[in-house]
């Protein structure tokens, strides 16, 4: 099920199914995906059921959006209602190329030890995923800020 958070130019705000070519509006009653979510949440229901169960009979051209050639515009995939609430983090190095690619800049520079870059990501490869009852290695995780700096598309 893919989803999208859309804001007319009169301010208005809806989430929208998206379906091939169109976007199915959600009822008034779901403005934002964290209202959607946080109904879900308390509700107990599955999201498929409550998308479901919440869709208007607007639908919309998608290519005309993604185009910018409509009322309405593509918000980022969810928000906050209190943008420093929201934390945009991630955990890292979970391909080897990239965990490579910092190894191979850190050589060039004539430091022959393993980065702690590198270090990690073999600690996840060799004990990332435990046999049950046994801890593993936990993953980098990072900080890149609040909610303000999400973008959405163009």
């Amino acid at each position: 099920m893919h989803l999208v958070q859309l804001r007319h130019e009169g301010g208005e705000r809806r989430v929208a199914l998206v379906d091939a070519e169109q976007l199915h509006l959600l009822t008034r009653q779901y403005p934002t995906t964290y209202h959607l979510a946080s109904t879900v949440v308390d509700s107990k229901k599955l999201l498929s059921q409550t998308v479901e169960g919440a869709l208007s009979s607007m639908v919309l051209d998608y290519d005309a959006i993604y185009r910018q050639r409509s009322q309405w515009q593509i918000l980022p995939a969810i928000d906050h209602p209190n943008q420093s609430e929201c934390l945009v983090t991630g955990t890292g190095l979970t391909h080897k190329a990239s965990a490579a690619n910092r190894q191979k800049m850190h050589l060039a520079a004539d430091d022959q030890d393993l980065t702690d870059s590198m270090q990690m990501y073999l600690w996840g490869e060799e004990r990332g995923k435990p046999p049950a009852g046994k801890i593993g290695v936990q993953p980098e995780w990072f900080y890149k800020g609040n909610g303000s700096v999400l973008r959405a598309h163009d």
